[in-house]
């Protein structure tokens, strides 16, 4: 940043979403889909991310493994 006072910068050396620079709900899911959609498109990516959301009460992950599976 610029500013009439100088000239500022900050360095992350920590990704979003690690446990540092942790993420709500919503910046997880967006994450998620920023990058999923590109290589399983967003419709997958969606009932991906659905199911993940409740993996915990899933009696079985085989269809949550097969969508993770590039097609």
């Amino acid at each position: 940043m610029t500013t009439a006072r100088g000239v500022f910068t900050r360095q992350a050396d920590e990704a979003l979403g690690s446990r540092i620079v942790p993420l709500g709900d919503a910046g997880l899911k967006a994450k998620f889909h920023e990058l999923v959609e590109p290589v399983l498109g967003a419709a997958r990516a969606g009932e991906l991310a659905d199911r993940l959301w409740e993996i915990e009460t899933a009696d079985d992950v085989r269809p949550v493994v097969e969508l993770a599976a590039k097609p």
